[in-house]
């Protein structure tokens, strides 16, 4: 069976990405990736066309660990328990997704997670200092200086290491920040572990939330079939404000019919309680995301409803296209804090 996608054509310098077209993020999405859902008609569905990701199975820290991993930051973490992620719910959340304004294109109008959500559902820090730095790194003076001991070869890959190695690592690359590989994970992140106290001192739920949008971002592009990022953070998040109702799970046909006809709660969280409330102030804030290498836009200009704040027409978003190129696998041993001084600057004021 064909199928046919009507696109609908603008004038030159009308915006595409207002709030309330909600349609043009499904249509750009599905154009661009109608490998992932109703190759054989739109009656049918192939689940291997539905991107692949990453689910998790609980490992108990060790009890002498755990005050440590509090001190990092990283205590509530470590407390998710076991997850698997919903491919099906994912591909259609990808299908509407706009790299432009990393929101949500909905029929109630634009929405997307935000610094607010990583607070509230992960219990992470989002003030502090941006997770940036060196990833100039060295097996025998950072791994083995800090871990103690030499992993062999074949648990190694140029920079990265096999998830199992070291327990925040593994919380690290296995929730938290997860690549498309799902298996392994930079350890560009021992420059950050080497003091723990000062680890709790840095913005984790900005980075999470910078990796998420890129992966968003990245899986919105044609050909792509897997996706990284916190998708724990994402599936959650859907579940708060898109009620997908009695939609039977690993059904994106299903998925898609809801979202087109969801009604989204904007304000889920409504006398919660929440961590450092000193930082309250940071989740609507238009600003820079960093996490090393990936700069993203936190644009909540264009979900004030989100905050309970009238929506008024957002600014043009800015033009990340230069950013997207960076790859950590094609520029390594860089100090992204010199590289991105600019964009630190913004985030630190």
């Amino acid at each position: 069976m064909e199928y046919t996608v009507q696109v609908q054509m603008f004038r030159p310098g009308q915006s595409m990405v207002w709030v309330g077209m909600g349609r043009v993020g499904k249509i750009h999405n599905f154009e661009k990736n109608k490998c992932f859902v109703f190759e054989n008609g739109i009656q049918g569905q192939d689940s291997s066309q539905n991107l692949r990701s990453l689910s998790h199975k609980y490992i108990a820290p060790n009890s002498l660990i755990i005050p440590l991993l509090h001190e990092a930051g990283f205590g509530n973490l470590s407390q998710i328990e076991s997850y698997k992620i919903d491919n099906s719910l994912i591909t259609a959340l990808v299908e509407r997704w706009r790299p432009e304004t990393h929101t949500f294109h909905l029929p109630t109008g634009e929405c997307t997670i935000t610094l607010e959500d990583v607070v509230l559902l992960l219990r992470l820090r989002v003030g502090g200092k941006a997770v940036t730095g060196s990833t100039m790194v060295s097996w025998t003076d950072d791994f083995l200086d800090l871990l103690g001991v030499m992993p062999p070869e074949s648990q190694r890959k140029g920079n990265f290491i096999k998830l199992k190695w070291a327990y925040i690592l593994e919380l690290i690359g296995g929730i938290l920040m997860p690549d498309k590989s799902h298996n392994r994970v930079h350890i560009m992140w021992l420059h950050l572990l080497r003091d723990l106290r000062e680890t709790g001192q840095y913005s984790w739920g900005s980075a999470c939330l910078a990796t998420l949008y890129r992966e968003l971002c990245r899986a919105s592009e044609p050909g792509v079939m897997s996706i990284g990022g916190c998708l724990h953070l994402l599936q959650t998040y859907s579940g708060k404000g898109m009620k997908s109702g009695d939609t039977p799970r690993y059904h994106t046909a299903g998925y898609q019919s809801k979202i087109d006809h969801m009604t989204f709660i904007w304000r889920p969280y409504l006398g919660l309680t929440y961590d450092h409330p000193e930082h309250n102030w940071l989740w609507n804030a238009s600003t820079y995301l960093i996490c090393f290498y990936i700069i993203e836009m936190h644009q909540t200009d264009r979900v004030k409803l989100q905050f309970g704040l009238p929506q008024e027409i957002p600014h043009p978003p800015r033009n990340m296209r230069k950013y997207h190129k960076v790859d950590l696998h094609k520029q390594v041993d860089y100090s992204w804090a010199l590289f991105y001084e600019n964009e630190n600057k913004e985030w630190n004021e």
